[in-house]
């Protein structure tokens, strides 16, 4: 368990990153722990980020992470040689349990 002490409640997870990217180019991907006003936390939040490729393998980044001040950004390098399709990125924030997923479409050059 991770206890921690915050000013305001954590409410959510939100990601953004762009809705496709091509193999061979990079695409980020911002994460922020937010309160019920949609702000990023003052603390630095611990959270599991899972990048599965259209075959359901991890890829790179996927891992434990520490977002301070309640954000965190991740660039995602693109190999030629990755799998093109429906990428899932699922983010669990560790202190209250709070989750989001998002859906990147990778395609070929």
């Amino acid at each position: 368990r991770v206890f921690m002490v915050t000013d305001h409640a954590i409410a959510g997870v939100k990601i953004e990153s762009p809705a496709a990217a091509k193999l061979g180019e990079a695409a980020t991907v911002k994460i922020a722990v937010v309160d019920k006003a949609g702000r990023p936390l003052d603390a630095i939040v611990p959270v599991r980020v899972d990048i599965r490729d259209s075959s359901g393998r991890d890829a790179e980044r996927t891992g434990y992470y520490g977002a301070k001040d309640g954000r965190l950004e991740l660039r995602l390098d693109l190999a030629a040689n990755d799998s093109p399709g429906t990428w899932q990125i699922r983010v669990r924030e560790l202190a209250s349990g709070q989750t989001a997923s998002y859906y990147l479409r990778v395609t070929r050059p």
